[in-house]
């Protein structure tokens, strides 16, 4: 009786355990690699063309942090850089990424790129075709972010994790190259004229089969479609968007792409395949569009800029019934007040034209009497020489 009591116990302890394991698991948002070394970096250093920066490092390994403060503020206007740079030799041929913690304390976001100096003539960094991953500290919210005009956008007030593939650094000629032995790595920082950017940078670690660790559930989601809606008076818009799915090694993975809305939104939906309705009576500025795959735990997203359109109709509008009277009428009223004004147009450039003629046939009039008499003075002045 006692052993049945003990294996009830025990089976309903197991239970438990499995419920609740079932009940918070969370999918492998984290970052994740088979192996990682954190590092220290022990030679720091920085480079400018402009900004007044400073620095101040605290912390080993983990606890390694640099708070950084870049000002542009009385410069022309123009983009400024700020390298921090770790000028250690370091060998990292067995790693295939790195990791390390962000905190932009600015108010806009900022734009940073990742380079590893090879020798004196060669480096490698993220230009156009790369990506990278980003993941809030409370690792709810992780993102595959492609690079824009060759820097990637850290979001204003960020504070969490950025990891970065080596398979997205290229060389100048937009070649990756084999990585070995390196003089120094370091993040640049881009920034305009008149500001104060800040923002912490630590617990740095190489990783080692990080892409192998985290690519079934990651995936770069590239949307594509108007950045743009501009809003019909009435009725409705549609815009049809596209996402094309990548792999953490660059390769497209062919995968169907199911889109939403985060938020139930007023006058805002959207299909599963893509096709986006925005009606004339959106109150809002802007919409966020999201897209995803059955496999991966990230959504690709696209922000809208929502615009009232006052001018032209737009492309793909769907008016309503009892709206189609309002927008003849409207166009009719504005080519009546067209036609009127075109007509005032042509009535002053008559005037005009009448205007120089008249003044024109007048002065030459004119002329005319006064050559006339001199015309006449002179015959009269050959006829008196003439007489004997």
């Amino acid at each position: 009786m006692m052993k049945n009591k003990g294996t009830k116990k025990l089976f309903i302890i197991f239970f438990l355990e499995l419920l609740l394991l079932m009940l918070f698991q969370t999918t492998a948002l984290a970052m994740s690699s088979k192996a990682e070394k954190v590092i220290t970096p022990s030679n720091l250093k920085e480079w400018e063309d402009g900004a007044t920066v400073m620095k101040k490092v605290s912390g080993k390994e983990e606890n390694f942090q640099v708070e950084v403060t870049a000002d542009t503020t009385g410069l022309e206007e123009n983009y400024y850089t700020v390298y921090i740079y770790d000028d250690t030799k370091r060998n990292i041929k067995t790693y295939d990424g790195i990791r390390f913690s962000f905190n932009n304390e600015s108010d806009v976001e900022l734009k940073i790129n990742l380079t590893l100096s090879i020798n004196s003539k060669l480096s490698v960094m993220m230009t156009d075709a790369s990506f990278a991953i980003l993941e809030d500290s409370d690792q709810e919210n992780i993102k595959v972010l492609s690079t824009t005009y060759g820097t990637l956008s850290i979001p204003a007030h960020f504070n969490g994790t950025v990891c970065i593939p080596f398979s997205q650094l290229y060389n100048e000629e937009g070649e990756q190259v084999s990585l070995g032995t390196i003089q120094s790595w370091g993040i640049t920082t881009i920034m305009s004229e008149e500001q104060l950017n800040a923002y912490t940078i630590g617990n740095i670690a190489f990783l080692e089969g990080s892409v192998a660790a985290m690519k079934d559930s990651l995936y770069l989601i590239a949307m594509s479609g108007d950045n743009e809606i501009a809003l019909p008076e009435a009725g409705s818009v549609l815009k049809q968007y596209q996402a094309s799915v990548f792999d953490l090694e660059g390769n497209e993975v062919d995968s169907k792409v199911s889109f939403f809305l985060k938020d139930k939104l007023e006058g805002a939906s959207v299909t599963e395949d893509g096709k986006l309705e925005i009606q004339s009576s959106c109150a809002i500025s802007e919409i966020t569009l999201y897209a995803k795959t059955n496999e991966s735990v990230n959504a690709g997203e696209v922000v809208i800029a929502l615009k009232q359109d006052n001018q032209e109709t737009q492309t793909m509008g769907v008016p309503k019934v009892e709206a189609v009277n309002k927008i003849t009428s409207t166009a009719y009223t504005n080519l009546i007040k067209s036609v009127i004004w075109f007509r005032i147009f042509c009535v002053m450039i008559v005037i005009l034209i009448a205007t120089i003629f008249i003044d024109w046939f007048s002065e030459a009039g004119a002329n005319y009497l006064i050559m006339k008499k001199r015309l006449y003075k002179i015959l009269s002045e050959q006829e008196e020489e003439e007489e004997p």
